[in-house]
């Protein structure tokens, strides 16, 4: 005979007064299956229920903490919720599909996560709290998390919670046990970057994931990537050692040494590059450096000096080994990359210069405003290609600017020759300021303030260059 399906649970709620154990354990199970249907009538007695799960007499209190859990969340009480739900045990179930069970497990990786955050801050708080017990079965529940994470195949959503709660073991496992190492190596470095706030803390992934990226679970070597956390660790010495290995390898390491330099100039971290580039004593000269410089060298480590040793051994040196290293040298020493970037836009360079004469034309007697325009979208237009003849065959409409249009007219030759160092005084000789004596000073003031802009554009990318110590 079918049983006929419950249509209200205050039945089963007056039974829960009876005082026999038996009957309170089988009304607390039929409650499980219907308090997401009749919460109503439930919260009435959740205070009965919530004392039967904190008495430790009760056999059956984990069960009854499980249904005052639910009770609590369909009443939107959810931090009495999750207390209930931890104290539940094994009948809160993380592998269970309903919102009941996401909105617990998101609520206890946020309070996992902000405790341990406290703790690893050294706050005092968490201790005094007196909730050890709590605290055990989070970290139970978060085990189990990482679990259902690792069966999903959800590893990212693994290191993601592994780093915002501070666990650099679980950061480890989940990357040693993906089914593709490499681009999990890869995906915790860019996301360690924009998740963890800790400097301290990051250090220690970054430490973790080098020591990863170095070991045999890698695969293949990715220098790039070893080079890019040296570089976020400042240690210039072991960078350079990496770049000097690689320069006395194969012809495609030689390239990636190649690539790693650019990346490093291009970086902009200007005092980490200095410290690469006397790490790896690429002056012209060696007897540049003085009696300090050469001490501080001498208590390198013994391995870096016996690299470096290698890399200055004059004539014995391979010549191979002696051009790829002279390479470097042209890198970090010379204006090599910005010269290749302002070759590459020059000739890349396809602006339709009539369309900007078509401009000119249209607005000769108009406003300042679209004069001002128009320099400006001819800046845009021939940014970084050193091409200016439109500039120089229309100087007489250029010099209808006034004021800060005039500023921003000079300024724009800065644009248009950014990292075109080797000629910029020559360029803006004009339009910089004179010493008293000069028998033309220049007669505006926004010309030459503008000319001042330009110049910190050209130089803006070769900081450390000859031709910018000059201007210094």
């Amino acid at each position: 005979m079918a049983t006929a399906a419950l249509d209200s649970a205050a039945s089963l709620c007056l039974l829960l007064s009876d005082t026999d154990e038996v009957v309170q354990e089988k009304t607390l199970r039929k409650l499980a299956r219907v308090v997401d249907s009749y919460w109503p009538e439930v919260s009435e007695v959740v205070s009965t229920i919530e004392a039967l799960s904190e008495d430790p007499q009760f056999a059956h209190r984990t069960l009854a903490a499980h249904v005052a859990s639910k009770c609590f969340f369909h009443l939107e009480e959810y931090d009495h919720a999750l207390r209930l739900a931890l104290a539940s045990e094994a009948f809160f179930d993380v592998g269970e599909r309903s919102e009941y069970v996401a909105s617990m497990i998101n609520r206890c990786i946020d309070r996992y996560i902000a405790e341990r955050v406290e703790s690893e801050s050294g706050d005092a708080a968490t201790e005094t709290k007196g909730e050890s017990p709590r605290d055990d079965r989070m970290e139970a529940i978060m085990e189990q998390m990482f679990n259902r994470c690792y069966a999903d195949g959800a590893f990212t959503q693994a290191i993601g919670i592994a780093l915002e709660s501070r666990r650099i073991d679980k950061l480890e496992e989940a990357i040693v046990r993906s089914e593709n190492v490499p681009r999990m190596l890869k995906y915790a470095l860019d996301v360690s970057q924009s998740l963890v706030q800790s400097k301290e803390f990051r250090m220690k992934v970054l430490d973790k994931l080098l020591t990863l990226f170095r070991s045999d679970i890698a695969g293949v070597k990715d220098y790039l990537r070893i080079c890019q956390i040296l570089q976020l660790m400042h240690n210039s010495e072991e960078l350079a050692a990496v770049l000097i290995t690689l320069i006395h390898g194969t012809e495609t390491e030689a390239l990636v040494a190649y690539q790693i330099s650019l990346d490093v100039l291009d970086s902009g971290d200007d005092g980490f590059v200095a410290q690469v580039t006397r790490t790896l004593q690429l002056d012209d000269s060696p007897a540049e450096g003085s009696g300090e410089e050469k001490k501080a060298e001498g208590d390198a480590p013994a391995e870096e000096a016996e690299a470096m040793d290698t890399a200055d051994g004059g004539a014995d040196l391979d010549p191979v080994v002696a051009k790829r290293r002279d390479t470097l040298r042209r890198l970090f020493r010379e204006n090599f990359p910005v010269d290749l970037r302002l070759q590459f836009l020059y000739e890349a360079n396809e602006t339709d210069l009539a369309i900007l004469s078509h401009i000119k034309s249209k607005i000769e007697h108009r406003s300042s405003v679209l004069h001002n325009a128009a320099v400006v979208c001819h800046a845009y237009l021939q940014a970084g290609t050193t091409r200016d003849s439109f500039l120089r065959e229309n100087l007489d409409w250029m010099a209808k600017a006034s004021h800060w249009a005039k500023f921003t007219a000079t300024a724009s030759i800065g644009v248009i020759h950014a990292g075109h160092a080797k000629e910029s005084m020559v360029l803006l000789g004009p339009y910089l300021p004179r010493s008293g004596g000069d028998a033309n000073p220049n007669p505006s003031p926004y010309s030459e303030g503008g000319s001042l802009y330009a110049l910190g554009l050209i130089h803006a990318q070769t900081v450390g260059t000859p031709a910018n110590k000059e201007v210094v």
